[in-house]
């Protein structure tokens, strides 16, 4: 239920409760002014008759007797008592006797209103005193409100019981609904705090309801998500530039330290033409290590940021690319190597073909350096499969170390099983770096049988046409 539509509900609730609370005052306020109808008509009858018992004294010179005031006022009113001028009752009609000796008559010639409860009868009762020539009388009429009292009283009952009973559910409907408001709005302020203090340890929320705080719901955890993989990547790329900086840093003051040890010695004056021509051997050889530092932290840079020229190429382009590269491996090889280019297949590839030859070289390379010293061996071998084509890269060199599997591809790590290999460990990364400009993905695993590894890259379905 959409929020509108609960501010609605809760809206007309409020409303009708109002109502139902105005429609009681309403009717209170007509039974009173009934009731006071009521006692205004019995004063006006009370001070009518009052008024013709004077004009029949006036009319009369001696004064009206007591027997014509009462059969005057018993003929013209009903519910009447009649008191003389010494507050004796004299008179009484329809009245109960013990009723009319609780009235007090005082010698005030003002209206008095009075109610008495005699059992179930309400009665208003008007005394008006009368003055004569000779006499004084009081006269007091009652109406019974017996009828109008119950009526009320039943009426008034239902009303509030009604109000009751609305006043419940609309208390009740107004409750669920604010709580559906609510509760969804405390869950995303506490939320929201707990993402401040400590982005990583969020949990998503649960939407339970479809309305438009879940949809907030679900946005809010769409944006924390993208904020803790920002925050993840921000720390990662925090961990991995001060880590590759201590490397660069290591890899730079290695050759150096050598560099500037075999300079001091050969200044020294007495080395011999011996010494001194090792010594310029291996300031060459720390000098090209660096050299070939500065390009391949040239080229891991490059490819962060590198522009696709991508095409559509034959199968046999990419083969005779590929014995090209392997030719140029073997002839820079140090040690005699067997290459193998197996199960070429028949397809078409939409790739960068300098990424493409740069990836493999970089691969080859790496394996090579991998590679026993005597019986070296590396096979190249493609298939095409239901996710696109596959190419597998594998050598029978000393393997991955285990505890590096997860690393490997990370700048400096060179993965060897006994920690001596001497160069540079950039290859994969740089191998990894185009894999990701060109949405292929890459795989470094140790050979289930015999010594070595495979590098596996899977090249998807959109990239091949079969």
């Amino acid at each position: 239920m959409k929020i509108s539509v609960k501010l609605f509900l809760s809206f007309i609730v409020i409303i009708v409760a109002s109502l139902a609370i105005n429609s009681v005052l309403v009717l209170h306020r007509s039974f009173q002014s009934g009731l006071q109808e009521k006692e205004t008509s019995t004063t006006m009858l009370n001070k009518l008759t009052a008024r013709q018992v004077q004009q029949l004294d006036y009319q009369q010179v001696k004064g009206i007797k007591q027997d014509q005031v009462v059969k005057f006022v018993g003929a013209t009113q009903d519910n009447v008592l009649i008191w003389n001028q010494h507050r004796d009752l004299i008179y009484h009609e329809d009245v109960a006797t013990n009723t009319a000796r609780q009235i007090k008559v005082t010698t005030s010639n003002k209206q008095q209103v009075q109610y008495l409860l005699q059992g179930k009868e309400k009665l208003v009762v008007a005394t008006i005193k009368v003055r004569l020539l000779r006499k004084t009388y009081y006269i007091s009429s009652f109406t019974n409100l017996h009828t109008v009292y119950v009526a009320q009283k039943r009426l008034l009952h239902d009303v509030q019981v009604n109000l009751l009973v609305i006043f419940i559910i609309a208390a009740g409907v107004v409750y669920v609904l604010t709580k559906q408001i609510l509760v969804p709005v405390h869950k995303l302020r506490g939320a929201s705090r707990a993402f401040q203090a400590e982005p990583m340890a969020y949990q998503p929320l649960q939407p339970v309801r479809h309305d438009e705080l879940t949809e907030l719901m679900i946005d809010f955890n769409q944006m924390a998500q993208q904020i803790q993989a920002m925050v993840a990547t921000e720390r990662h790329n925090a961990a991995f530039q001060k880590e590759f900086a201590s490397h660069l840093t290591h890899e730079i003051n290695t050759p150096l330290t050598i560099i500037l040890g075999y300079a001091e010695l050969i200044a020294a004056p007495t080395v011999d033409e011996t010494t001194k021509t090792e010594a310029i051997r291996y300031i060459v050889e720390e000098s090209t290590r660096l050299k070939e530092l500065g390009s391949r932290i040239s080229q891991l840079i490059q490819f962060d940021h590198v522009t696709l020229d991508t095409a559509w190429v034959s199968s046999d382009e990419v083969h005779a690319k590929v014995t090209d590269i392997i030719v140029g491996i073997r002839q820079q090889a140090t040690q005699p190597v067997d290459f193998r280019y197996e199960t070429p297949q028949t397809y078409q590839l939409n790739t960068d073909m300098s990424l493409f030859a740069e990836m493999l070289v970089n691969v080859l390379d790496n394996a090579i350096k991998a590679l026993p010293e005597i019986g070296g061996r590396i096979v190249v071998s493609e298939s095409l499969t239901s996710a696109g084509l596959e190419i597998r890269i594998q050598d029978n060199g000393h393997g991955i170390a285990t505890e590096k599997l997860g690393d490997v591809f990370a700048p400096f790590v060179t993965g060897s099983q006994t920690g001596a290999d001497d160069h540079l460990g950039l290859g994969l990364s740089i191998v990894q770096r185009i894999s990701e400009a060109l949405n292929w993905q890459i795989t470094l695993q140790n050979n289930s049988e015999g010594a070595g590894a495979t590098v596996i890259i899977q090249i998807p379905q959109a990239a091949i046409k079969s």
